[in-house]
């Protein structure tokens, strides 16, 4: 939750003080990090998580060296090249700002190794430990970023105050493992274990980013920097709070979906399916009829007037594709059950395919609504084959009675706050509490919600 606020308070401030252009510079940076990351941890962070637990603790340490030493040269040779050949990548995507990629280069090696390193602490399942470092991470960064700002050293001094924090992290994280496991001299002899495991998941980590990313950067290519930012703040904005949820049901729905499964309860496996899907709807739906009603000034209060008038309707697109994400984590389960996971790189190459020919054919002719276009599109691709295999073979038949009771009631919320908006316009928190008082009063009335629901509304403190 605390990283939740965290990144609206990010978006909230480099758009106010770095502007559409400066932002859409820093977008570019941002999402460099999930393609690149995926290239040159070579699915080494997937591969520690799966087998440290079945390792002796001096196997585990020397296996780490191994990896350590492997990956630091593999992302060193490749921060070298950046920083010596950084014009091609500079022209082509950051305007000629040839020091943005020179500091993109320290700040790759770093993301790198700190991947590699958090990996360990989710191989022994300490994820307090981890979420506390990540809670003073997240912290420092937008403090020292606040002050970088407040001193008047926009982008540059951004991406080396956030250099600085990652290569503290580095450290921190590198003593923490060196104090948990004996590292030795690496052997490279052990890196095929874990490259035989970790490099088959490269092709559907890449797909998926493409979905993520490839819109930011094609923007960048055929309409310019200033477009991307006015395009990246509602996108993020739009679909931050059910990313938020679909994560945290990312990380709780597996083990116990797994657990039910292996003992024959698939009874259970489609109550919570059912369950899951009931409650993140009733969230993700109204957010997408509010931020119809209210979207504009949403994003004026946490953007700037121009973001706001240029990217209304991204917003709006952006918070569907956090629909369909949240969707597809949830009926993805039944891949991850049936053991055939080889099907979501290829759900995702078809999506990636579909997004990149999209934005290439429509970009130029109809901006960047044609990049929210497709983003939508790409999801509804992966969610849809998602959704239909999981239904399939799990004989999981969704309940489409409640699924329109919950649309229902997000369309009477919009129709009440279409027809009172003279009255509470100017204040937009007050709509934002009306809007959701009368969503929760039609779930009540349609029966979509009751007694049990009331309770945990209330007890939400």
């Amino acid at each position: 939750m605390y990283g939740f606020f965290i990144d609206f308070l990010m978006i909230s401030l480099l758009t106010k003080t770095l502007g559409a252009y400066g932002y859409g510079l820093w977008t570019q940076v941002s999402v460099a990090f999930p393609f690149f990351g995926m290239v040159f941890t070579l699915g080494m962070p997937f591969s520690v998580k799966r087998l440290f637990p079945d390792k002796e603790m001096e196997k585990m340490g020397e296996d780490l060296s191994s990896l350590l030493f492997f990956l630091a040269s593999v992302s060193s040779l490749f921060a070298l090249v950046l920083f010596i050949f950084p014009d091609i990548l500079a022209e082509t995507i950051f305007d000629g700002h040839t020091i943005i990629v020179q500091i993109m280069a320290f700040m790759l090696f770093t993301h790198t190794m700190n991947a590699l390193l958090s990996s360990v602490f989710r191989a022994f399942r300490e994820m307090k430990k981890l979420e506390i470092i990540n809670i003073i991470k997240s912290t420092a960064k937008i403090g020292f970023i606040g002050l970088v700002v407040f001193l008047g050293y926009e982008l540059i001094g951004v991406l080396l105050a956030i250099l600085f924090v990652w290569c503290g992290l580095l450290l921190v994280l590198f003593y923490l493992v060196r104090n948990k496991l004996p590292l030795g001299w690496p052997k490279l002899s052990s890196l095929k274990e874990y490259l035989s495991l970790g490099l088959p998941t490269i092709p559907a980590g890449l797909a998926s980013v493409t979905v993520i990313i490839s819109d930011r950067y094609l923007i960048g290519i055929f309409l310019g920097t200033t477009e991307v930012g006015y395009y990246a703040p509602p996108y993020s904005i739009g679909e931050i709070a059910p990313k938020f949820l679909a994560g945290v049901l990312g990380i709780v729905l597996l083990p116990a979906l797994s657990g039910y499964y292996e003992a024959g309860q698939t009874a259970k496996v489609k109550k919570v399916l059912h369950l899951s899907t009931k409650y993140f709807l009733m969230f993700s739906v109204p957010l997408i009829a509010g931020f119809g009603v209210v979207g504009r000034e949403f994003l004026s209060w946490f953007t700037t007037p121009e973001i706001a008038a240029n990217g209304y309707i991204i917003l709006i697109l952006s918070s569907i594709v956090g629909l369909l994400m949240g969707l597809e984590v949830i009926f993805v389960q039944g891949v991850y059950l049936k053991k055939r996971t080889k099907l979501i790189g290829i759900f995702w190459a078809i999506a990636a395919f579909l997004n990149l020919t999209g934005n290439i054919i429509f970009l130029p002719r109809i901006g960047i609504l044609a990049a929210g276009i497709t983003s939508v599109l790409s999801y509804i691709v992966v969610t849809g084959l998602v959704i239909i295999f999981t239904r399939k073979k799990l004989s999981y038949s969704m309940e489409h009675v409640m699924i329109t009771k919950i649309f229902f009631s997000a369309g009477l919320m919009t129709v009440v706050l279409v027809s009172i908006r003279s009255y509470v316009w100017e204040n937009l928190l007050f709509s934002i509490f009306i809007g959701i008082a009368l969503h929760i009063i039609f779930l009540y009335l349609f029966r979509v919600i009751g007694e049990k629901e009331i309770d945990l509304i209330k007890n939400l403190r």
